[in-house]
């Protein structure tokens, strides 16, 4: 899958932001920094921290505006009406953002961030009503799937973030309601899979084709490595046991496989 913004932008703001470091930290000039900015050109509008977080909130609510007198239309229609509406209201807000914000060369305004949030937010709340939640894993492997694409193609962390919890989410899931010696094991599961992701990102993250997508590869790569060890964690363990699984754990008791959390 291709990003919506342009490789070789993206990869000269990142050149432009580590030589602001650099000058900022005096480890190069005033001139090379700005014969740096004029050799790599960035188009994109990219405002400062504070503006993409003003223009974020500002965005929101302009939306909830939005969104309000939209379903205000098929309040009178029913769930299942409201329902496909949020979806297709939800699609829309991605087209929108592709072609009339990032057509106009937005990279993470704030302006982008609020619109992408709305659009995955609607369009993953509209296919969970309209199923009626019925189906659990079907409506997590939809939700994996449009995260997974948000972080791809629009670069985002925060929805690269989800789709690896939401991928956590259905391995803990599909073993719970499987029951028996499969709740036991779950976090076994959860180290294997996310062992088997770490590596694979791991090599990802070495690929010169993939460089713009580098800071997305490390947050999973993160979030892996925290996964490993939360299920590798005996107290961890232990007390979601107790909490989610109706363990009784006896005095002078333990958990099922206690050797292998302790080893």
């Amino acid at each position: 899958m291709k990003s919506a913004y342009s490789h070789d932008w993206v990869y000269n703001l990142a050149v432009i932001k580590e030589a602001k470091k650099w000058w900022k930290h005096d480890l190069i000039s005033k001139d090379q920094f700005s014969a740096i900015s004029d050799g790599f050109k960035v188009p994109f509008y990219h405002p400062n921290l504070m503006i993409r977080v003003l223009l974020f909130v500002a965005t929101l609510f302009a939306l909830s505006g939005v969104s309000g007198f939209f379903f205000l239309i098929f309040a009178d229609g029913g769930e299942k009406v409201i329902a496909v509406a949020a979806i297709f209201y939800g699609l829309i807000s991605f087209f929108i953002l592709e072609k009339l914000f990032i057509g106009n060369n937005h990279y993470k305004s704030g302006v982008t961030e609020g619109l992408l949030y709305h659009a995955c937010g609607f369009t993953i709340g509209g296919i969970a009503a309209l199923t009626n939640m019925d189906n659990v894993t079907f409506v997590l492997i939809i939700s994996l799937g449009i995260l997974s694409f948000a972080a791809i193609r629009y670069l985002d962390l925060i929805c690269t973030v989800c789709a690896t919890l939401t991928l956590a989410g259905i391995a803990f899931y599909e073993c719970f309601m499987a029951g028996g010696i499969f709740k036991q094991i779950i976090p076994f599961v959860i180290i294997i899979v996310f062992s088997a992701i770490y590596w694979k990102v791991s090599g990802m993250r070495k690929s010169t084709k993939l460089k713009i997508w580098r800071n997305n590869l490390i947050v999973v790569e993160s979030l892996s490595l925290l996964l490993i060890y939360l299920g590798g964690n005996y107290f961890v363990v232990r007390e979601l046991s107790v909490s989610m699984m109706d363990m009784e754990i006896t005095e002078g008791g333990d958990i099922p496989f206690a050797f292998l959390f302790y080893f």
